[in-house]
């Protein structure tokens, strides 16, 4: 069974295509989980702490400008412990 697959059945808002979702690793590219790896690298910290949701917002807002000829709307982030960061580093 795919799970995922199956979580979005029925999911009018994304069949009709009115939603784009963008993501990012923050920069982590540790083999297992959060083996906190990034933190021996300089940029990956920087990565990590504010430039990848600010790119990863920047493109994808682009992104859907260029494909659906419009910029968005609304931008949101999800309720996580970093989300009010997340929302003060973004353009």
């Amino acid at each position: 069974m795919d799970f995922y697959a199956d979580a979005t059945d029925g999911c009018v808002p994304l069949t009709r295509g009115d939603f784009v979702l963008a993501t990012t690793n923050q920069g982590h590219v540790g083999v297992a989980g959060f083996d906190a790896t990034f933190g021996a690298d300089p940029q990956l910290r920087v990565d990590f702490g504010y430039r990848a949701d600010h790119v990863v917002a920047l493109v994808a807002k682009r992104l859907i400008t260029l494909y659906y000829g419009q910029a968005p709307r609304y931008s949101y982030a999800t309720p996580t412990s970093t989300a009010a960061h997340r929302a003060a580093t973004r353009d």
